[in-house]
């Protein structure tokens, strides 16, 4: 093709970049409700913005200058001569625009690592390179000539082209990349399928499983007839009986949060930039894709619905909060549930609970009161005794509809008032004041115990801490059954263990049929940190102790924690990154 034609090229190519960039600059601050592409989670940067205004003042320049150029005879001396005053003025603006696009294809690849970058932020990179390559193209090769316009077009197809593969790409690759459902021997499972039984007590070290890349088992739970941990990229499915991996799903490059698992074991959620991803933990077949916006950052997950609050006034405790439920693979919310005219909820905080997510309904904890919507603005009623009814409601998670309501006339303070669910999800304990509470049975709101339980319960009993101070290493705990039943109780010894100060906040107990399991973090000799499991048989003070060593020298402080999965009791905190099996 001729040099007129291809200098014509350049000039589609940048006009169309030009014009490319600032509708993707546009969309990156509004974004357009198109919920198939993914949106950028970064504001546009203020560099892209200055080149961004550079580059259509300078657009402008260049049809002003090739409108001229093409009046000028360029077999005139004095017309080449300026011809080359502008080509090389053009080619310097080229430079510029070439560093800005180099500058924003680094950002673009750094969206990418971690998770998938934004529609808008890849055409305006896309844009951005188009006219700095139209620039370039221009100030070498434009001659005035009669193939204009096809040159023109030619340049103009091949910007949209680009744009349209950057695209794609933003939208396909981050899928491509993850790898889902890796199967290992027999690998998968399903509901169907035998589980087999937790532990009735633990001698030993059965398994031990390490993160891929070494860094942090973030999170760890029991779902899927197994464990399903979450490390850096996304997540891994383990046996819980052999600790061999059996499925997973991660994303290279990525960070992955928001981690929750179903109380029924049944499905997981992970996200990873602007991507909510539901799995199956049986299968680790992806069950639903959200994209950024499609709830919040702590929702309560069940396999039925998943529900979100809507935050209260920063100042206030108690207020007319709004439950959302959404099926979990719809993009639009399903239900919403606010409580009657004089009744007010709470939000959920390190001191507080209000809400829960149980096995089979959604527990929301209600404060009911004549005129209480006036009394909640005054802070010393949260603080202060007075009557009122708590109603603890348990809502269906995919319909919001009441499934039970259970009521209670008390004489306390509001601030006292808290639920609690037990690890395996079947039971809920509410509690006020300073000695009163209740355990209701969750599918059904049946009162099973009304007695304050804090610590760990299940439908059957509780756990109870009988003596023990922090300097002091002897210690028993009781568990006590609901209604009839013998009290078991076991007594152990902490003595020769170099524990912290917060290390009783640290340890987890854990009772089993035959034992009760208590872990501590502590030191060793060369200051190297592990967890040491003292395992006691029900009415014996006869401990046996599992030492599992951690890879790191040093932890931030975090709670170690026992975990009752099929087939093992499973030892893990959350800066290590091992997960280890007792059997």
């Amino acid at each position: 093709m001729s040099r007129p034609w291809w200098g014509w090229f350049g000039v589609g190519l940048a006009l169309t970049g030009a014009v490319t960039a600032v509708a993707a600059y546009v969309a990156w601050w509004s974004p357009p409700d198109w919920p198939s592409l993914p949106v950028s989670s970064s504001e546009p940067p203020g560099f892209g913005m200055a080149a961004l205004v550079l580059g259509i003042l300078l657009i402008w320049w260049l049809v002003t200058i090739v409108k001229t150029v093409r009046g000028t005879d360029w077999r005139d001396p004095y017309g080449g001569q300026h011809a080359d005053e502008w080509r090389v003025s053009t080619l310097t603006c080229a430079v510029g625009l070439v560093a800005a696009a180099v500058y924003q294809w680094f950002e673009l690849k750094g969206a990418f690592s971690l998770g998938e970058p934004g529609a808008s932020e890849a055409v305006f990179t896309a844009g951005l390179t188009a006219t700095a390559a139209g620039f370039a193209v221009t100030a070498l090769a434009f001659r005035a000539g009669r193939r204009g316009l096809t040159g023109a077009l030619g340049g103009s197809a091949v910007a949209v082209v680009t744009s349209a593969i950057v695209l794609i790409a933003v939208v396909v690759l981050p899928v491509a990349d993850s790898t889902t459902t890796k199967p290992v021997a027999d690998g998968t499972t399903t509901k169907a399928a035998p589980q087999a039984a937790v532990p009735a007590s633990a001698g030993k070290i059965a398994w031990r499983w390490q993160t891929p890349d070494g860094a942090p088992a973030y999170d760890v739970a029991v779902a899927g007839a197994g464990l399903v941990v979450r490390v850096t990229d996304g997540v891994v499915a383990l046996d819980s009986v052999t600790g061999r991996e059996r499925w997973h799903y991660r994303r290279p490059g990525s960070f992955a949060t928001g981690f929750r698992a179903s109380p029924d074991g049944s499905t997981v959620t992970i996200r990873s930039a602007q991507r909510t991803v539901l799995l199956d933990a049986y299968t680790g077949v992806v069950l639903a894709e959200h994209w950024k916006g499609w709830v919040d950052e702590n929702p309560w997950l069940n396999s039925t619905g998943v529900v979100t609050s809507s935050p209260g006034h920063p100042r206030a405790k108690l207020w007319p909060g709004t439950l959302t439920g959404w099926q979990p693979t719809a993009s639009e919310p399903a239900w919403h549930y606010s409580p009657p005219q004089g009744c007010l909820t709470g939000m959920n905080s390190d001191e507080h609970r209000f809400l829960t997510m149980a096995r089979d309904v959604f527990a929301q904890i209600i404060i009911c009161a004549p005129r209480i919507e006036q009394k909640s603005r005054d802070i010393d009623y949260w603080y202060g005794s007075s009557a009122f009814t708590i109603a603890v409601l348990g809502l269906d998670p995919a319909t919001g509809a009441e499934v039970w309501r259970r009521e209670q006339k008390v004489s306390a303070s509001p601030e006292s008032v808290e639920i609690h669910r037990s690890e395996d999800a079947e039971a809920l304990s509410v509690v006020w004041g300073e000695r009163e509470g209740m355990v209701l049975e969750q599918a059904s709101g049946k009162v099973l115990a009304r007695q304050r339980v804090t610590g760990s319960f299940s439908t059957k009993g509780f756990l109870d801490v009988v003596n023990g101070m922090n300097d002091d290493d002897e210690w028993t705990s009781r568990w006590k059954p609901f209604g009839m039943g013998a009290v078991k109780r076991a007594s152990f010894s902490l003595a020769g263990l170099r524990r912290s100060r917060t290390s009783d906040i640290e340890s987890a107990q854990l009772p089993l049929d035959d034992s009760l399991a208590v872990a501590y973090l502590s030191w060793d000799s060369r200051e190297k940190m592990k967890a040491t499991v003292l395992v006691t048989p029900w009415d014996t003070s006869e401990t046996k102790r599992i030492t599992v060593g951690l890879p790191e020298r040093r932890l931030p402080r975090e709670p170690v924690r026992l975990l009752p999965a099929p087939g093992a009791v499973v030892v893990t905190q959350s800066a290590s990154s091992d997960v280890v099996g007792l059997e």
